[in-house]
């Protein structure tokens, strides 16, 4: 049993060093209950395997429908290979490895190669200038803004949900981990680790051929494994890829930090918990990676204070999908469409946008809805916004300049009122700045200055 420690002071909760002293006292597994844990993991994964097969005869719908129970387990025993990299699962670091070595014949991970990957990624989770390895790629706004035509591209078809969650799970667990990318000239300890799993992957897929046919194997264990494969990449995905996620460059990167703010806590409902082996309780995990799974929910009790910190639920998690590129001035996450919001990129992408800011802008003027025109310009680069205010001629003027006294706090004002230095005066935020030129336009259009 752990020892009861006292929920720490509401201050903790921003002091990632202390949290890590308290989780400690939770590191201790029990093998009696990590041995249940495989049996209650390993044990439907096999009987739900052997029915897919039998019922092929029956119809291949529920074949397919009786994989997605099945991955589900196989992903929890992701989880307990997972934990024995970490060597949280058993005491001994032998049990760890040669559990954690069979499981990753299942996972098709070779589990020493992933081990040591992985040990990196929570090194430097977080941190700008050591990303690369065990990670999801993503690049800060200047470094996409840098890239040319084509890699943009590529960056922009990698972060794709149907690359990113589809195509490249298999590609990753299928081929990619058949040799030992990252490390192939370290030394031979990863070679050996990623041949001797795919041997041993070769010897049981021919077994499994031999016994029930090829046929038969591929269309019972490619659904499961693909299946698998996305629900493994996503919940990694969700684990950092949030909106106010933790990135920093290395003369002011934090581990602990880090670990507390740049991990999410994944808040499923209670079946999806048990079968990711509460691996959502991330930042709990990556402040002390060797608390067995099993005694999360432990620390959520005796902690609650934990439980509100970097929340996500699955609903705000499908909102991450969108997210895709590192803020460094707003430090967070932010979308494409964002990005060309905030940054002229190109002068055509400019041209394309102000086209469509006008034609926008007036169509929402033209149907009286005020509340999301003065949305749509307060989301513009001033470039854009004093573009799309000149452009609507038809727009009565005086109800423009009541509409940027609303959305800049600014004193009331009139036509004939010194309409600039009203404006420059108020100017004390990004957004009156932005509106001090923009009423500068259409001071000058009033008397007739501009078209």
């Amino acid at each position: 049993m752990v020892t009861q420690i006292k929920p720490a002071p509401s201050s903790a909760a921003s002091n990632a060093r202390a949290w890590t002293r308290i989780l400690a006292h939770y590191r201790e597994p029990n093998s009696a209950r990590s041995i249940f844990e495989i049996v209650i993991t390993a044990g439907p994964f096999v009987l739900l395997w052997t029915v897919m097969w039998a019922t092929l005869g029956a119809g291949y719908w529920l074949c397919l429908l009786l994989a997605v129970p099945t991955a589900g387990f196989l992903v929890r025993l992701f989880m307990i290979q997972h934990d024995c990299g970490h060597g949280s699962f058993f005491r001994h670091r032998l049990a760890n490895d040669w559990v954690g070595r069979v499981i990753g014949v299942l996972t098709l991970t070779p589990y020493d190669f992933w081990r040591r990957t992985h040990a990196r990624h929570h090194a430097a989770s977080g941190n700008l200038d050591r990303r690369g390895m065990g990670d999801v790629d993503t690049l800060t706004v200047r470094e996409y803004l840098a890239l040319s035509r084509g890699r943009r591209i590529g960056y922009r078809l990698y972060r794709h949900p149907v690359v990113m969650f589809g195509f490249g799970p298999a590609y990753l667990f299928i081929m990619r981990h058949r040799l030992p990318v990252g490390l192939m000239r370290s030394d031979w300890q990863p070679w050996l680790s990623t041949m001797a799993t795919n041997a041993a992957i070769a010897l049981l897929v021919a077994m499994m051929m031999s016994l029930v046919g090829v046929g038969p194997f591929l269309r019972v264990h490619l659904p499961i494994t693909l299946l698998a494969a996305s629900i493994g990449v996503w919940l990694f995905y969700v684990q950092h890829q949030f909106e106010h996620t933790f990135w920093a460059q290395d003369r002011s990167w934090n581990l602990h930090e880090a670990a507390l703010h740049g991990s999410s806590h994944y808040d499923l409902p209670g079946v999806l918990r048990w079968f990711t082996a509460n691996i959502g309780v991330h930042h709990v995990h990556h402040l002390c990676s060797h608390v067995p799974y099993y005694r999360v929910n432990q620390v959520l009790r005796d902690h609650p204070e934990l439980g509100a910190i970097g929340r996500l639920t699955l609903r705000k998690s499908i909102e991450c999908v969108r997210l895709v590129l590192w803020d460094e001035s707003q430090r967070r996450l932010i979308s494409f469409s964002e990005m060309h919001c905030r940054w002229d990129v190109t002068p055509a992408r400019r041209a394309l946008q102000e086209g469509c800011a006008r034609r926008r802008i007036y169509t929402l003027w033209t149907g009286s809805w005020m509340g999301r025109f003065s949305m749509t310009l307060s989301t513009m680069p001033k470039s854009l916004a004093i573009s799309a205010v000149r452009s609507v001629s038809r727009v009565p003027l005086q109800g423009v300049l009541d509409l940027l006294q609303r959305m800049a706090g600014m004193p009331h004002v009139n036509l004939d009122g010194p309409i600039v230095d009203q404006c420059a005066t108020a100017a004390g935020t990004e957004s009156c700045g932005r509106w001090f030129f923009v009423a500068k336009n259409l001071k000058q259009r009033h008397r007739g200055g501009l078209p």
